[in-house]
């Protein structure tokens, strides 16, 4: 169990049932487990102004270990890629990966006017 986050080549919904979803699939990343989900949260959120300025990546992205079916409209996720790209270098070796992951799925999603999905 833990959190995925996927960009597709088409929405999600219109994706035929029994289809091969890796050729749907243009981007996806592994957040981590439970625990990874938690310790990447609990970093962001000790950050100065973390409420105000990782609004999407604390309560859309970071806010469940486990769940899925949520979806990061694509009008969101340039405001989602802002939040990442503006977290700190050098803080922690997991959030330097966390932040070079996501942001190159969040550039797959916006280059493809596509949504992410977890």
């Amino acid at each position: 169990m833990g959190r995925d986050a996927t960009v597709w080549r088409i929405p999600f919904d219109n994706i035929p049932e029994g289809a091969d979803l890796d050729e749907y699939e243009l981007h996806h990343v592994r957040i981590g487990n439970l625990g990874m989900v938690m310790h990447l949260r609990e970093i962001i959120g000790t950050l100065p102004d973390a409420q105000d300025r990782f609004v999407i990546l604390l309560h859309q992205v970071l806010h469940h270990g486990t769940l899925s079916g949520d979806t990061i409209e694509r009008q969101q996720v340039e405001a989602l890629s802002l939040e990442v790209a503006s977290l700190p270098d050098g803080h922690d070796a997991d959030l330097d990966d966390f932040k070079t992951r996501f942001g190159e799925l969040c550039q797959v999603a916006i280059n493809h006017g596509s949504n992410i999905d977890f």
